[in-house]
């Protein structure tokens, strides 16, 4: 027994940092548990409630790509859909103009629901293959609030730079 309490006076400062430490640990746990672990809620939060009640269907989404694909000045569409904003990259062929591109944007508008279009906020993104016009990309937003589209400002075309 004597050996044992020598052991423990020999090292009283060793035991108090590690009884101190534990306790510390425990103090940062419950404080990262009360402030920081949300994890029990979903991801968007509450901002997706209701979104089985307005819910696109793949048959929807390709009707919509093919419908779009009909245009003349499209050359590829890809569509996502995350949380309650639908996002529309739309790929043109180079000889479309900003205001044709906008043109587009306001028809596709017609391809959804006034259901959807009241739900869901819609993204649309116009870009060329060519990179070296610089009057592109261009971005659309519609908010499910708002009946109108808000583009990005225009610019101008200034050529390629980079040469």
């Amino acid at each position: 027994m004597k050996s044992t309490l020598k052991i423990l006076k020999n090292n009283i400062f060793t035991i108090i940092v590690i009884f101190v430490f534990i306790i510390g640990m425990f103090c940062i746990s419950y404080v990262k548990k009360v402030y920081w672990d949300n994890n029990d809620e979903a991801a968007y939060g509450e901002r997706t409630e209701g979104v089985e009640n307005h819910e696109i269907s793949d048959e929807q989404v390709n009707e919509i790509k093919s419908k779009i694909k009909e245009d003349s000045n499209v050359k590829e569409v890809s569509y996502s859909l995350g949380g309650r904003t639908i996002d529309l990259t739309i790929t043109v062929v180079d000889e479309v103009s900003v205001s044709d591109a906008k043109k587009i944007g306001k028809n596709i508008l017609t391809y959804f629901t006034e259901d959807d279009l009241s739900y869901y906020a819609l993204n649309i993104d116009f870009i060329k293959e060519d990179k070296s016009l610089d009057n592109f990309p261009i971005s659309g937003y519609k908010h499910y609030s708002n009946p109108d589209i808000s583009w990005t400002k225009d610019r101008e075309v200034t050529g390629n730079e980079a040469k």
